[in-house]
C-alpha cells in the first residue's frame, strides 16, 4: 500500500489551500477470459467535507474504488 499526500493550490487569495492524505492500494486478478485490476483510494481527510459531516456525524473516511477490465 502506498501513501500520496496531494497539494491542491488555490486558484485565488480567497479559496483555502487542501492538502490531502489518500492511501492507495491495487490488486490484479486473472481468470474467466479476463484481466481486472481493482485501484482503492481511501481517505480519512474529511475536512473539506463540510456539509457531509454534518449529514453523517460518525462518518470517519471516504473511498472510491476504480475497476479496469480486458478481455482475452
Amino acid at each position: 500500500m502506498e501513501i500520496i499526500k496531494k497539494q491542491s493550490q488555490p486558484k485565488n487569495a480567497e479559496e483555502p489551500n487542501y492538502s490531502r492524505k489518500v492511501e492507495v492500494h491495487s490488486t490484479l486478478e486473472k481468470g474467466h477470459g479476463r484481466i481486472e485490476k481493482r485501484t482503492y483510494f481511501y481517505s480519512t481527510d474529511l475536512d473539506w467535507m463540510v456539509d457531509a459531516k454534518r449529514d453523517w456525524e460518525k462518518l470517519t473516511g471516504i473511498g472510491m474504488v476504480v475497476r479496469e477490465v480486458d478481455y482475452c
